[in-house]
């Protein structure tokens, strides 16, 4: 974390000369809060704080869907975390606060992650996961969204989500769904599973390979996400 550097206050006869109050608001109290909203995010002065996300890596400790490929097993969760990680870094590079479940290839239990986040209370929580389905001759592909069944704002972020993150890698949009009671899709206001492919398809897997691709799938959650916040703003704003 950037340090933040602390001055002694000037002496009252010093607060009493203008011209040394106008300096130390320039030289010290502009820096010293612009330094704070850089290191901490959520410091803007005349506006709302930017809300809370929530950043999840499915799975962890070689765990969840996995594959052979040349004659080595891929797990989903390798996979998971580096779409997490640059997902995060899009957000976080916005200003937005987040939290992540794990930055590494460490084990992440439900109970342990749900333990985390549940205190911070994200106001958006997105959980990124690799499918896997189909026949090895006819494996599916595609990628969807998975959202709490009734609820219309979880919906309305998954199809959101769903068309923007299609459309980043060029992968086939299976659309927004519910249905399975994914517990992460019920634990928060707004929790949604993404299923970014279909592990078991070769084709669905290099549309991730790249640093490049999972940076332009992160800024599209990034957009997509904000293209979600603005319509549900404009909505509390004439209710």
């Amino acid at each position: 974390m950037a340090a933040i550097v602390l001055y002694a206050m000037p002496s009252f006869d010093a607060l009493a000369n203008q011209q040394f109050i106008l300096n130390y608001y320039a030289r010290v109290t502009l820096p010293a809060f612009a330094q704070m909203k850089k290191t901490f995010g959520r410091l803007y002065l005349g506006s709302e704080p930017l809300p809370k996300i929530g950043i999840s890596a499915g799975h962890g400790g070689n765990t969840g869907a996995s594959v052979m490929v040349n004659g080595k097993r891929v797990y989903e969760d390798t996979l998971n975390l580096d779409v997490a990680l640059a997902a995060n870094k899009a957000f976080t590079a916005k200003g937005y606060p987040t939290l992540m479940n794990r930055m590494d290839n460490s084990a992440s239990p439900k109970d342990e992650k749900l333990a985390l986040f549940r205190p911070w209370k994200p106001e958006v929580y997105l959980e990124f996961h690799f499918n896997i389905g189909g026949t090895s001759s006819n494996p599916a592909t595609g990628l969807e969204v998975w959202y709490k069944e009734g609820d219309a704002e979880g919906k309305r972020l998954a199809e959101i989500l769903a068309r923007k993150l299609s459309a980043s890698v060029g992968i086939k949009n299976r659309g927004a769904k519910t249905g399975i009671n994914f517990y992460i899709c019920n634990a928060f206001p707004l929790g949604v599973l993404i299923e970014c492919g279909f592990l078991n398809n070769a084709n669905d897997r290099a549309k991730f390979n790249s640093a490049l691709a999972r940076q332009k799938f992160a800024q599209a959650t990034l957009e997509a996400v904000e293209e979600f916040l603005n319509v549900q703003n404009a909505k509390l704003a004439h209710k």
